[in-house]
């Protein structure tokens, strides 16, 4: 644990005097010409969760001494910078709002850390749109380099790929030819999972569900449910599909807590969900969805997220029409909301 914490603290530290050093370079003879005359730095971590100990209140640290060491060694020509720091709970909505605002209000110019892929994808478009560096020393799937890398954007340290072709090839040179995942169910174990059984597979070993078919990978309890969405249908057909389907589960006995939600603003008549198509994004959307060319057209119409999870989970949802169609999915969400679903 005090490597991997000494490293990360370590890369925290050269993300932030990369981002410093490359301020001080472009500077003409004259001085910096900054729009605001000030570098302003930006931690987004996990500053309360599970990777806390990781990263957190040491990557801030971290962060403060880069900067401290870069003021020193320029002995009294450095510009002024100022730290912030914010706990995004491992959560892509609450980085992605944070980062808007630090660039939008408080004229931030980078954000490092983002520790867990959910942060760093959430966190990487916002700074593409504002033109805005991040720069990813806590995220590890190759998506940030690959499928959604953005040119204001370095990631710093380690990824998926990297582990999978260091230790996995390893391995099985070594005789682990037969390889079983437990795997954790979020962006990064789902990352190492799929790039580990490519390399496994590539050097002669065997995963699981190779040479095992009888054995299935992943064991659930909850039966395969039918499908609300109808294969190969236009993508407004689908939009009004997805809408239909959360709105019934507003009145289904798990829609409890949305009819709460809504009851307590006021909003407690039917009549009014039925006419404004109001519903609620449950989780169980995906448990009916098995088809992949369907799962990449929710992905591409915005329903679901690169990670797989559905967009709008937890919230009360709205659909926006222009000329009778759907063109938009509104979620209103609440942490109350998103704790008892």
């Amino acid at each position: 644990m005090k490597k991997s914490v000494v490293s990360l603290l370590a890369a925290a530290v050269l993300a932030a005097q990369s981002v410093l050093g490359l301020a001080q370079t472009a500077k003409p003879a004259a001085g910096p010409k900054l729009s605001d005359d000030v570098v302003k730095i930006g931690v987004l971590t996990d500053l309360s969760g599970s990777y806390s100990d990781l990263a957190g209140a040491g990557s801030v640290l971290a962060a403060r001494m880069a900067i401290d060491d870069f003021i020193a060694q320029e002995k009294g020509r450095a510009f002024k910078i100022e730290l912030v720091s914010a706990d995004h709970q491992n959560k892509g909505d609450v980085a992605s709002n944070k980062a808007r605002e630090w660039f939008e209000r408080d004229q931030v110019d980078m954000i490092t850390d983002l520790v867990t892929t959910s942060t760093a994808l959430a966190v990487m478009p916002v700074a593409k749109e504002k033109n805005r560096i991040t720069i990813v020393n806590g995220a590890a799937a190759t998506l940030i380099t690959g499928k959604n890398c953005t040119d204001t954007n370095v990631h710093y340290t380690y990824d998926t790929y990297a582990l999978a072709n260091g230790t996995g090839k390893a391995v099985v040179k070594q005789g682990g030819d037969t390889w079983f995942f437990l795997t954790a169910d979020y962006a990064f174990g789902q990352a190492l999972e799929k790039d580990t059984t490519a390399v496994v597979l590539a050097n002669g070993g065997k995963a699981a569900f190779e040479h095992a078919p009888e054995a299935p990978r992943k064991l659930t309890t909850v039966p395969r449910l039918p499908c609300p969405l109808e294969d190969s249908a236009e993508d407004a057909r689908i939009l009004e599909q997805v809408a239909n389907y959360y709105a019934s589960r507003i009145t289904a006995p798990e829609g409890r807590a949305a009819r709460d939600y809504l009851a307590a603003r006021g909003l407690d008549d039917p009549e009014l969900w039925q006419r404004f198509g109001i519903g609620v994004a449950d989780r169980t959307l995906g448990l009916r969805i098995a088809n992949k060319r369907l799962r990449d057209q929710l992905e591409r119409l915005g329903v679901y997220r690169p990670t797989g999870r559905e967009h709008l989970n937890g919230c009360i949802v709205v659909p926006v029409r222009e000329g009778g169609h759907i063109v938009q999915l509104y979620g209103r969400g609440s942490e109350l909301l998103k704790g008892e679903l």
